[in-house]
């Protein structure tokens, strides 16, 4: 009679998975949040159901000293976010920091698949509050992993600043090592995954959580209250899939009753750091996410950034740079426009103090230098190249060489030289001046650590 009993129970178990059950094929042609297999989410118990091999292959293990402490997910080859309380307490020494990828399992056989990497560098936000647990996110660097389609190894995408990819009460998936139950002291060895749904922070479910900061906080677990957070969950990816890819939507950073009706876990709101985490690391310009990342605000941390506006050094060939103080790439260059210093090769400089490159340029307007070989000099305040140069108009020095010069106050070149009109006498001097822009960004305060 019991044996019929504990069949039914499992028939019955087995029936509700099958109604919850939920299959996702993203895009394999994407740049982000597509895994190397097929995902098929059926659980809504604590601790979840073993995730398939290759399914979540953004997520990584953060390790201490060895052990599992938190997860991450991978945003480039070489960044990774997690809960700044995940590291908080290895500032002192990150040299005791690494990662592990490539794999679903904390224990594991020899793979050529699995990569490890040692922590180069924490980036935790700087209002970041353990009290709260507001702000909880921070950003680890290490050397680039090898990510191909035989490395099992993929990044997540982003949303957009300040938009939610979800909608309340939406289903959303989150994985992670934690403890399989609320008794456990260890983490699971298998990952696990779990679906649950955002909630309405008026929602009863989430009453009893003490939110500090809703622009920065949500709360999330199952209708029933039993599947959720638990031990060692911390910094897991709490995960949307959008447009056929999977964008992550929260930061797991707190877990409180473990998966027990009343107590859904809380996550750090992901949309709305967008511009710390875009100011914090070098996207490649082939990586184009789920929704465009915005350029960090002038006041963000220092950054070098390639290929956005402002602030902004131009790549190298046939490249067009920015906007505002720009210094434009090398090759078949045009500048951009204010204070801008030209390239180099069959350049044509910006508009406005500007400097041209050198070879067959012709400079811009306004207090302009030309550049070196068969040169037109800008008008106003300027001296002429060097090489079958006509000299610009006003207050002019023109070039040497087959030169005629300009109107006004001039300094006629040497050779087979027609002198301006006005106050003329010889050139005794070939010099073309340079002047060269600086770049600048803005720093605010952050906590970064870098090992030695």
């Amino acid at each position: 009679m019991m044996n019929r009993i504990l069949l039914f129970i499992c028939v019955i178990l087995s029936y509700i998975n099958l109604i919850y059950s939920a299959t996702y094929q993203c895009d394999p042609n994407i740049s982000c949040g597509c895994s190397a297999s097929i995902t098929t989410v059926t659980s809504q118990n604590v601790g979840g159901e073993v995730a398939s091999d290759y399914a979540w292959s953004w997520i990584i293990s953060l390790q201490r000293s060895g052990n599992h402490t938190c997860a991450a997910t991978l945003l480039t080859s070489e960044y990774a976010v997690t809960a700044a309380s995940c590291v908080e307490q290895a500032i002192g020494d990150i040299s005791e920091l690494s990662i592990l990828a490539g794999t679903n399992y904390l224990h594991y056989a020899s793979s050529t698949i699995i990569q490890q990497r040692s922590i180069i560098q924490v980036v935790i936000h700087p209002d970041y509050d353990a009290s709260t647990s507001t702000n909880d996110i921070a950003i680890l660097k290490f050397s680039p992993l090898a990510i191909s389609s035989d490395s099992k190894i993929a990044v997540i995408c982003l949303p957009k600043q300040d938009e939610d990819p979800f909608q309340i009460d939406a289903d959303l998936v989150l994985i992670g090592w934690g403890y399989i139950s609320g008794s456990d002291t260890v983490p699971s060895n298998s990952l696990q995954q779990v679906t649950v749904q955002a909630f309405s922070l008026t929602s009863s479910k989430c009453q009893q959580l003490q939110i500090a900061d809703s622009s920065v906080q949500f709360c999330a677990g199952t209708i029933n209250g039993d599947q959720g957070l638990c031990g060692a969950d911390n910094g897991s990816p709490l995960m949307t899939f959008v447009n056929d890819r999977w964008v992550l939507a929260g930061i797991a950073t707190s877990n409180l009753g473990c998966g027990k009706a009343g107590y859904p876990g809380v996550f750090t709101r992901v949309s709305s750091f967008i511009s710390f985490i875009n100011s914090n690391i070098d996207f490649p310009v082939t990586q184009i996410t789920t929704y465009p990342i915005r350029r960090a605000a002038a006041d963000t941390v220092q950054t070098t950034t390639t290929g956005m506006e402002g602030n902004t050094t131009a790549g190298t060939g046939n490249t067009t740079a920015g906007t505002g103080n720009t210094t434009a790439g090398t090759g078949d260059t045009t500048a951009g426009t204010g204070n801008t210093t030209a390239g180099t090769g069959n350049t044509t400089a910006g508009t406005g103090n500007t400097t041209a490159g050198t070879g067959d340029t012709t400079a811009g307007t306004g207090d302009t230098t030309a550049g070196t070989g068969d040169t037109t000099a800008g008008t106003g305040d300027t001296t002429a190249g060097t090489g079958d140069t006509t000299a610009g108009t006003g207050d002019t020095t023109p070039g040497t060489g087959d030169t005629t010069a300009g109107t006004g106050d001039t300094t006629a070149g040497m050779g087979d030289t027609t002198a301006g009109t006005g106050d003329t006498t010889a050139d005794t001097d070939d010099t073309t001046a340079s002047e060269t822009q600086q770049t600048t960004v803005s720093t605010q305060q952050t906590t970064t650590v870098s090992s030695a």
